[in-house]
């Protein structure tokens, strides 16, 4: 055994076994070399194929996204197109594509209110009110908001917010008493508020589709965000606060 190893060192000692020995090293290296390449190219198709499926799906995301915010355009475009063309009575009366809309009225455009030996008195303004104010609340959702009257506002008790004023309650009776309620407009949409900020913040929750109101301070805060919005005004010459804002000298003409 001895004398095989003693013969097979002797044979790898020579020049021609060095040789061979040495190109057989530098074959696995190239060899090495080669798989290392490979690999990398392998990792980097596979971060490429990564990188195109996903650009493929934010592609469609957003061609999704840019298809429905198309369509929700197309359908505001559509309504502020018949706004221009049909009157207030033929969409939110007569019309079924306009049914069921959300529709907030102020209630100063819609009453008188007198204060009598320290008691205020409501009463609508005209019986056609009434008959407008069911019809509304029986094809759409209705709400009727009020800035309460600062007299009213400093009785109110601050430590007992839930307690309603003696004419809170008198406004939801008068709605009671000629059975508005019964056609749709439940009380609690009889919406009662203390300050001009909280009006607009109510209104601005409820996003309602027609806004009518005759308070300067707050259509400037609301018209940018409302798809109709109505200024009550005797002085129709004058224009609204904002060119997309519309002018009637009142509720009733507004419907005609």
């Amino acid at each position: 055994m001895r004398k095989v190893l003693d013969s097979l060192i002797k044979k790898l000692s020579t020049t021609e076994a060095k040789s061979l020995i040495g190109v057989f090293c530098l074959i696995m290296i190239i060899l090495y070399i080669w798989m290392k390449v490979e690999q990398a190219k392998e990792r980097e198709r596979n971060r490429r194929r990564g990188r195109r499926n996903a650009n493929n799906a934010d592609h469609n995301q957003y061609a999704n996204a840019r298809g429905a915010a198309g369509g929700n355009n197309q359908a505001l475009y559509n309504a502020r197109d018949e706004i221009r063309r049909l009157s207030a009575r033929q969409r939110y009366l007569e019309s079924s594509n306009w049914a069921n809309q959300c529709i907030c009225l102020c209630l100063e455009q819609l009453i008188d209110h007198n204060v009598s030996n320290g008691r205020h008195l409501v009463s609508f303004k005209h019986e056609q009110i009434v008959v407008l104010l069911k019809q509304l609340a029986n094809k759409h959702r209705l709400y009727i908001i009020h800035l309460l009257p600062n007299d009213v506002i400093a009785t109110l008790n601050n430590d007992r917010p839930y307690e309603q004023s003696e004419y809170e309650l008198d406004v939801i009776n008068l709605f009671v008493k000629h059975a508005i309620v019964d056609h749709g407009l439940a009380k609690h949409k009889i919406l009662f508020c203390t300050t001009r900020k909280g009006k607009s913040s109510m209104v601005r929750q409820l996003m309602p589709t027609l806004y009518i109101d005759s308070d300067e301070f707050v259509l400037k805060q609301l018209y940018q965000h409302l798809t109709e919005v109505v200024q009550i005004t005797p002085l129709l010459a004058a224009g609204g606060v904002a060119p997309t804002v519309f002018v009637s000298n009142s509720v009733l003409s507004y419907f005609a």
